[in-house]
């Protein structure tokens, strides 16, 4: 049987996963001073594998050196995730540049404006 953290580094090891990634990522930047690394806040969820995005971010600091990301890690609970989202969303909060989010609240967020 492969371990979770086996089957998520295969999914995120291919370099269109990585891309996009990077695409999605680099949307978010704000200008930086020159030679200064841009910085990049990425809020995730499910806390239960550390090690998975440390060696991505890790791999992604070497690939594109000039940006550098910060990731925080939210609660476990999709519903206690949903709430710091939400309510970071409906405050204009622009501390979080990238964060994921349920397959379920696109149509909310949408309706929301958001």
């Amino acid at each position: 049987m492969i371990r979770i953290n086996e089957f998520i580094m295969k999914i995120l090891d291919r370099p269109i996963i990585i891309l996009a990634i990077a695409c999605v990522v680099c949307l978010g930047t704000q200008p930086s001073q020159a030679g200064e690394p841009k910085g990049i806040v990425f809020l995730t969820w499910k806390p239960n594998q550390p090690e998975v995005w440390k060696r991505l971010i890790q791999r992604f600091h070497q690939e594109n050196p000039g940006i550098r990301i910060q990731r925080q890690v939210g609660p476990h609970s999709s519903s206690e995730y949903h709430a710091i989202v939400t309510q970071r969303l409906k405050n204009k909060d622009d501390s979080v540049d990238v964060f994921f989010m349920d397959v379920i609240w696109p149509p909310e967020f949408a309706n929301a404006g958001w």
